[in-house]
């Protein structure tokens, strides 16, 4: 008989717990707004860019080195300042609407987000940035950084880079 006691004790302090839980919480009926889609006006079709190819790619040229001051761990643990070599990143936009293929290029960082901005003015579906395997990591942060600043899709990041045979 008494297990049954406290079994009945435990179901009421359950209940008694819920109950103030209850009366506590706040329920308050919240409204929802459906805004309908933006529609196109008549003779306005807004075309979508299906996917948009950010290559980042690199030169052996010369001119398209870069050198910066960088701190360099040394064997015995002090902080070393080194002049480094470092290939300046050029982007090459592809992107397709419907079966069209278009292509641009920027020559630096402030050019592609320019491209960017101006690609954005159409719905992009899909982005993906090719690094090239001699390009700076810095190039591919900046593209991702940029598309992520200018609201667009999250950009996937293919590491398959295929150069093109001559």
């Amino acid at each position: 008989m008494s297990e049954k006691g406290i079994i009945l004790r435990l179901v009421d302090v359950t209940l008694i717990i819920l109950i103030g839980f209850v009366s506590v919480a706040d329920l308050q009926p919240k409204g929802r707004f459906d805004i309908p889609p933006a529609q196109a006006t008549e003779g306005e079709v807004q075309e979508s860019i299906d996917i948009l190819l950010i290559e980042v790619v690199t030169s052996d040229a010369e001119e398209d080195m870069e050198y910066i001051l960088r701190e360099i761990l040394a064997p015995d643990g002090s902080l070393i300042e080194k002049w480094v070599v470092v290939p300046i990143s050029r982007y090459q936009l592809t992107w397709y609407i419907g079966t069209q293929e278009s292509q641009s290029q920027a020559k630096d960082a402030l050019e592609l987000e320019t491209q960017l901005i101006d690609l954005s003015e159409h719905p992009i579906k899909q982005i993906a940035i090719i690094p090239s395997p001699e390009s700076p990591v810095e190039g591919t942060v900046t593209a991702y950084d940029y598309c992520k600043l200018l609201g667009l899709p999250e950009p996937g990041l293919d590491l398959s880079y295929r150069e093109e045979k001559e």
